[in-house]
């Protein structure tokens, strides 16, 4: 039962770190915070849809997920901070884990300052980046079908 609590009580330190380090998503790009049902914190503009991750059953780990709200909701295609990094900055992200309440406060942050750093031009609006992603996944998609038909 003290297991039980103890992920209740990270859940819930980890949604307020989330409104307190991505306040900058409602004040500065009017988003709005939609939902916070575990194991996402979720934040609207009229584009995108932004998923702040917390999973406790796999060791704590954080990721950050963005989605345009056009898309089909069982599509798989969405855009994590790594990519996101990536793509727009060319700097890399591991995605974090959490183990103290210490560590939660840091990669809540962590995640905040890599969105704001990488996820500008996106936030207000300009969704090429998908477009982007959309082209790296068919030039993958055919690089490995040539692969796949050559080893045949």
């Amino acid at each position: 039962m003290v297991a039980c609590h103890a992920v209740v009580f990270m859940w819930e330190l980890f949604c307020k770190e989330v409104e307190r380090g991505f306040q900058f998503l409602e004040a500065e790009y009017g988003f709005e915070l939609v939902s916070a049902e575990n194991p996402n914190v979720v934040y609207e503009s009229s584009l995108v849809r932004i998923f702040v991750f917390y999973d406790s059953s796999r060791g704590g780990e954080t990721d950050l997920r963005i989605r345009r709200k056009s898309d089909d909701p069982f599509s798989p295609m969405s855009l994590g901070i790594e990519m996101l990094c990536r793509m727009e900055s060319e700097t890399e992200y591991e995605v974090g884990r959490i183990s103290s309440r210490e560590s939660l406060q840091n990669e809540v942050t962590r995640l905040a300052n890599a969105l704001a750093r990488c996820g500008s031009t996106l936030l207000v609006g300009d969704l090429r980046v998908f477009r982007r992603l959309e082209d790296q996944e068919k030039q993958f998609s055919r690089k490995y079908s040539r692969r796949m038909r050559e080893n045949l």
